[in-house]
């Protein structure tokens, strides 16, 4: 994965009720895996930073944190799975 990565969106339309009217606001969805590639991960926590014209996002845990975490998370799955392949057999 390069240090850096540019990729061209458009922004979206959504409509938010703002009393009895409707605001039409700029939106971005970010999905998929070039977002693991990069360090995201579902469920995790991120810290948004605004500034004029740039938006950052940053993992709030380290990566390395989390991999070790979904290693051993993998282990018990496969732990379970085998056991549950002994009782069926």
């Amino acid at each position: 994965m390069p240090d850096s990565l540019q990729k061209e969106m458009k922004l979206q339309k959504e409509h938010r009720q703002v009393g009895s009217y409707y605001r039409i606001l700029p939106a971005i969805r970010l999905a998929g895996n070039l977002l693991e590639e990069c360090g995201f991960y579902a469920g995790e926590k991120v810290i948004v930073t605004y500034q004029q014209e740039k938006v950052i996002i940053t993992t709030k845990r380290p990566v390395t944190e989390y991999l070790a975490e979904r290693e051993a998370e993998r282990k018990l799955r496969k732990a379970y799975e085998d056991s549950r392949e002994k009782e069926v057999y």
